[in-house]
């Protein structure tokens, strides 16, 4: 949005990229970015008439229905005043704070990965299966949240709900098809990085240092103390 605008202030550097495929749809590089959050606001933008105020309030309702969600599912684990406290200690979070803050879709995975599990831990299958889909749909990574449901489900020898899992497995599936016809390249979500690696922008901590520690070159000449820190306090 243009500098001077109270939406400056609330999106970053992707946040244009996730617009502008809701404004014009996919073409080179744009394919890295999953198609569930810019769907969603041009379905929004196209009602309220401002893609910038689409892009910042479905991040901000992800943001904030996702904190009821955490302390339903917290409370599953402990009582309300520890849930309470939980749910509180990841709100504040500096780095949960700051990306469901902005017009990123970290915020609606956050929140479809949250209502994935809690509809799993209430037995509401579609509705779980339902979140998984739109959760792979939402970020790279997003189908991984398939595998803590499926490892509960072969605990609980529950093998007619993994037959669930076919529906975010499906929506991935369908999603590589769609780069395949537009793109000619079934992970062109993962292949186009490419693009942004060219400008230096470096993608991920293997790729920066484990990768390069262990079989050489192109790891970074300096070491993120910062991040080993973060690591081992986690």
């Amino acid at each position: 949005p243009p500098e001077g605008s109270l939406a400056y202030l609330f999106c970053g550097f992707d946040s244009g990229w996730y617009v502008d495929i809701a404004k014009n749809g996919y073409a080179y590089p744009k394919y890295v970015f999953m198609p569930a959050y810019p769907a969603l606001i041009k379905m929004l933008g196209s009602i309220v008439g401002d893609y910038w105020w689409a892009a910042i309030s479905i991040a901000w309702a992800s943001s904030f229905a996702s904190l009821p969600l955490f302390q339903a599912i917290a409370e599953h684990y402990m009582d309300r005043v520890e849930a309470m406290w939980a749910t509180l200690l990841m709100a504040s979070f500096p780095y949960v704070f700051v990306f469901t803050s902005l017009a990123y879709s970290e915020p609606l995975f956050l929140f479809l990965c949250l209502g994935a599990w809690l509809a799993h831990l209430k037995g509401n299958r579609p509705l779980s299966a339902a979140a998984m889909s739109m959760a792979a749909l939402s970020r790279p990574y997003g189908v991984m949240i398939t595998i803590p449901v499926a490892l509960d489900l072969l605990k609980r020898r529950d093998f007619r709900g993994i037959a669930w899992l076919a529906m975010p497995l499906g929506s991935l599936a369908l999603w590589g098809l769609f780069c395949h016809l537009s793109a000619g390249d079934w992970m062109a979500t993962l292949t186009q990085q490419g693009y942004w690696a060219k400008l230096g922008m470096p993608y991920g901590v293997i790729r920066i240092y484990l990768w390069g520690a262990i079989f050489g070159g192109g790891r970074s000449q300096s070491i993120n103390y910062y991040l080993i820190a973060f690591v081992a306090i986690m």
